[in-house]
């Protein structure tokens, strides 16, 4: 009996080593990374080109707009919530507009894992020109406590900005970025960074050398721990959908 014990006895310690082993060992395959987000990127889609085509976006065969095609103006998902979640790495991102069986637009980007983008389509045919697009790099790293972060781009063909600001009662916050994106050689990093600025509801204030009231009558309200992207889109001098105006997306 005392032989029969032992060995049972070591059986039953053998295969709780056994055990032991393979949880150690499934626990050590994830390295260390702490990253549930591995192989995933997160973009956010907005349509800032002045016509009346709406587009469906695409990385590689993912659909971005699912929710509906996005007109002039519109971003994916919704307020506080605009990404969609892709495979990181080349991907290749396709603007489709309502009935076309091509891209209008067709570009690729190399997608960090774990990382936030925004696309952007702006520019259009109508002014002889064509349609582009910028992808810029989104920290939602959290504001400083009780402060809001803003970026400004512009994507107005024919404003000709030279100056703006955000003003209301007790704060003013000169904006940077003012020269059109597609008219220069641009720094994605300098367009990417966000600005802190105070909580509260401000006037938009855009200027060119021409018109010192571009734009003085919209305001917006920007709340503490909210990371936002203002930009103009449209063209000035006319009336209308299309007209020169600013749209404000909110990342978190």
């Amino acid at each position: 009996m005392k032989t029969l014990f032992i060995r049972v006895a070591g059986y039953f310690m053998l295969t709780v080593g056994a055990m032991y082993l393979i949880t150690a060992c499934s626990k050590s395959n994830n390295g260390g990374n702490n990253n549930n987000n591995s192989g995933q990127a997160y973009v956010s889609a907005t349509n800032a080109s002045p016509s009346s085509t709406t587009y469906s976006v695409y990385a590689d065969s993912a659909n971005l707009t699912t929710s509906g095609m996005l007109g002039f103006g519109m971003t994916t998902g919704n307020g506080g919530s605009p990404y969609q979640t892709i495979v990181s790495g080349n991907d290749s991102i396709k603007w489709v507009a309502s009935g076309a069986t091509s891209a209008a637009l067709d570009t690729s980007y190399n997608f960090s894992s774990g990382q936030y983008y925004s696309l952007f389509l702006y520019d259009t045919a109508i002014l002889g020109s064509s349609l582009k697009t910028v992808i810029l790099k989104d920290n939602l790293t959290a504001p400083a406590s009780g402060q809001a972060e803003i970026r400004f781009v512009s994507f107005s063909p024919n404003a000709l900005m030279s100056a703006g600001w955000l003003i209301n009662g007790t704060d003013t916050l000169q904006l940077k970025n003012m020269v059109y994106a597609g008219g220069t050689v641009y720094n994605v990093d300098t367009l990417s960074a966000f600005t802190t600025v105070t909580p509260g509801t401000y006037s938009v204030v855009l200027n060119n050398a021409e018109n010192l009231n571009l734009l003085a009558n919209d305001s917006i309200t920007l709340a503490a721990g909210k990371i936002y992207t203002l930009y103009s889109k449209g063209y000035t001098g006319i009336t209308g959908s299309n007209a020169f105006n600013v749209g404000l997306i909110t990342h978190n």
